[in-house]
């Protein structure tokens, strides 16, 4: 801070100088990269992230955040002063890395979490993995290559509601 006095020296003004700089939301920075690349590529618009992880209940509502902050970072760096990725606040520490998914007590899950594990259970359930033959693969490929439908055809299958019934019927 600093304490300016006016010219009269009947006043005084205290300051703290800024300097220009940004922050974004993890949303606004998924597919971005920060920190240095290899040499002859392109470099980062940003060059390292401070990140704030929030609370372990904040990650269990919104499982995650913390992984995509983080996987943004070119490097870790050793100590120095020459990590892509640097963390601020209270909430980074050893538990909150290895137990993303459990309230502080360690075993319990959090509900986004319970239901993010029910939601991919159900796909797996409902996925049906097909083996396709050669044959069959370059008859798929061809058809594919080939197939054209007209925006008035699109908008036809489109309107037809069965497929969207079937999504009201989840519990999830």
């Amino acid at each position: 801070m600093f304490e300016r006095r006016c010219k009269k020296g009947c006043c005084t003004v205290q300051f703290c100088p800024l300097e220009l700089s940004f922050g974004m939301t993890a949303h606004t920075f998924q597919g971005q990269s920060a920190g240095p690349v290899d040499k002859g590529q392109p470099q980062n618009a940003v060059n390292c992230i401070i990140y704030e992880p929030g609370t372990n209940q904040f990650e269990g509502s919104n499982p995650g955040l913390l992984y995509m902050g983080v996987s943004r970072a070119t490097t870790a760096g050793t100590g120095e002063l020459n990590s892509a990725v640097y963390f601020t606040g209270t909430n980074m520490n050893r538990h909150r890395v290895l137990n993303l998914t459990k309230k502080r007590d360690g075993y319990t899950m959090y509900k986004k979490v319970e239901l993010r594990k029910a939601w991919v259970e159900r796909l797996d359930e409902n996925t049906i993995n097909l083996e396709f033959t050669d044959t069959e693969r370059n008859e798929l490929s061809e058809w594919a290559r080939t197939f054209r439908m007209t925006t008035e055809e699109l908008e036809e299958c489109l309107s037809k509601t069965l497929w969207r019934t079937n999504l009201k019927k989840t519990n999830i």
